[in-house]
């Protein structure tokens, strides 16, 4: 389950199902989705820096990591209070 999952996301079809979950998010305005949004985001991002061989693009994604753990992080502190 999890390796169909895995690699479903890191095909050529992974962003637009990263893509197609942020869509949802706006129109869905719960804590938990946009967490989960975010999540999968993030999972897409470190696949990225694992298999680029770009500095400046490893830069860039680990900068987006970086937002996406600071929105997550938000979210769930908001969801517990």
């Amino acid at each position: 389950m999890i390796e169909r999952i895995k690699n479903e996301l890191f095909s050529e079809k992974g962003m637009k199902i990263v893509n197609l979950l942020f869509f949802l998010a706006v129109f869905i305005h719960n804590k938990v989705f946009i967490i989960c949004s975010f999540i999968a985001w993030l999972i897409y991002l470190v696949f990225s820096i694992n298999n680029t061989s770009s500095k400046i693009m490893k830069i860039i994604y680990r900068l987006l990591s970086g937002y996406a753990i600071i929105i997550i992080v938000i979210n769930i502190w908001q969801l517990l209070n």
